[in-house]
């Protein structure tokens, strides 16, 4: 497909995503289905043009006037694929599914767009929703514009190395045609940088590596909360809402496949995913528990050294990854994750035993979902209180971390993509006095 047929395929794409709010995978997904003449490559310059124009809604919608998918499509590839006169000339030669040339309107819009874009609210240069300013500009202040802003750009592909199966040395010549780098701060990351316009990601799982369990996907910022949570080798560990485990085989590996996790979730469906995942990472000290066995449960209360809770939450530190969700949230859907993340709280609670700790995880930059939220949990439970990452991690983890994170006598870190290039995260430690 020429370039022009991928505008026009673009847009009937956010047509479904803008339009009847469907989820934008699925409606590429659905697009490559109906359109099976397309290539891998095509559908991947596809999905980018999409996603680039989901992370730069506000504004790409502040230049055009207009936020009807053509106007985004013409925007988001005329100020960040290409340039404009590119596009003019493209679109003048009329070829077979291309759009129709620009009007006067479209350029006008477009030439002015630098300008246009000075005086605008700081939410649309930003590019998130105007009800969350408030909140945020409170919060971070100053620095509210770069760490919203940092979430416009593409995320890099981030792997963790099994240590279980190999090291990071093997890993890495292993990979060495994907040009992995190792991660900044995560001793156990490697990293592939984002993909610029038309280029596609690389489809790791058809690795030789991945399937023999050397490393999963997974982004340096989950790496290190996954880290910060302390858990030490011979530990009892309940993973509260473990999902698909990501964070719970971190775990596994961090403890030396000694001690025990318990992976429970009270979703099966999320649950599921960590079957396949376990056996492929070689860890043998995981024991999923199904939610219709709270029986289980019930013996691990107030006896686990570790109780982890990787929150329900708005994934509001996601949206490198998946921008259309963050068009989709209200202030209802926040005010709903709270409830949820209260309940969790409390329930979890019990099962930490005295002098054990509960570590709080959320992948949101909303000091609601945060903060706010462990000082709520502790005004209600006071036999915890706040511990700090120093008196918590064994030295030699917190030497490695304190260098890049500044954890000093902190008893909770936000990770941000404007400093960690990384995703959004929030870590909190309380212990049970």
């Amino acid at each position: 497909m020429k370039i022009s047929a991928q505008l026009s395929a673009a847009i009937q794409v956010l047509q479904q995503v803008l339009m009847h709010h469907v989820p934008a995978q699925k409606a590429l997904e659905a697009w490559g289905k109906e359109h099976r003449f397309a290539g891998s490559s095509d559908r991947a310059q596809i999905g980018n043009l999409v996603y680039d124009v989901l992370r730069s809604k506000a504004s790409l919608t502040h230049i055009m006037g207009k936020d009807s998918p053509r106007a985004l499509v013409m925007a988001v590839y005329a100020t960040q694929w290409a340039s404009l006169p590119l596009l003019e000339a493209m679109l003048l030669q009329n070829e077979q599914h291309a759009p129709t040339p620009l009007t006067e309107k479209e350029i006008a819009c477009l030439v002015a767009a630098e300008d246009t874009l000075k005086n605008a609210p700081l939410h649309v240069r930003a590019n998130f929703p105007a009800w969350m300013e408030e909140e945020l500009v409170t919060a971070y202040g100053d620095a509210t514009f770069d760490i919203m802003h940092a979430q416009t750009a593409r995320a890099p592909v981030d792997i963790r190395v099994n240590e279980i199966k190999t090291n990071i040395i093997d890993l890495k010549q292993e990979l060495a045609h994907l040009n992995v780098t190792p991660c900044p701060i995560s001793p156990n990351g490697l990293r592939i940088a984002p993909p610029a316009g038309k280029v596609k990601a690389p489809h790791l799982e058809a690795e030789h590596s991945f399937h023999k369990g050397w490393f999963e996907v997974q982004d340096e910022g989950s790496q290190l909360v996954s880290m910060l949570c302390g858990a030490k080798p011979n530990d009892i560990v309940l993973d509260y809402c473990a999902g698909g485990g990501g964070k719970t085989l971190a775990l596994a590996s961090y403890m030396g496949n000694s001690g025990q996790i318990y992976a429970y979730d009270e979703d099966r469906l999320r649950l599921a995913g960590l079957y396949p995942r376990l056996e492929r990472s070689g860890a043998t000290n995981v024991f999923p528990v199904d939610p219709k066995r709270p029986d289980i449960l019930e013996t691990l209360k107030s006896l686990t050294d570790l109780v982890v809770i990787d929150a329900p939450c708005t994934g509001t530190g996601t949206w490198r990854r998946k921008p259309d969700s963050k068009w989709r949230i209200g202030e209802k859907q926040v005010k709903v994750r709270m409830r949820e993340q209260a309940e969790v709280l409390d329930e979890a609670c019990i099962f930490v035993k005295k002098g054990g700790v509960m570590v709080y995880i959320t992948c949101s930059v909303l000091p609601q979902e945060n903060a706010q939220q462990i000082g709520f949990f502790i005004e209600r439970h006071p036999e915890f209180s706040a511990l700090s990452f120093k008196d918590h991690l064994d030295m030699a983890t917190y030497k490695q971390l304190n260098e890049h994170l500044g954890l000093s006598d902190k008893t909770s870190l936000s990770i941000l993509p404007s400093i960690h290039n990384t995703d959004g995260f929030f870590i909190a430690l309380l212990k049970r006095d």
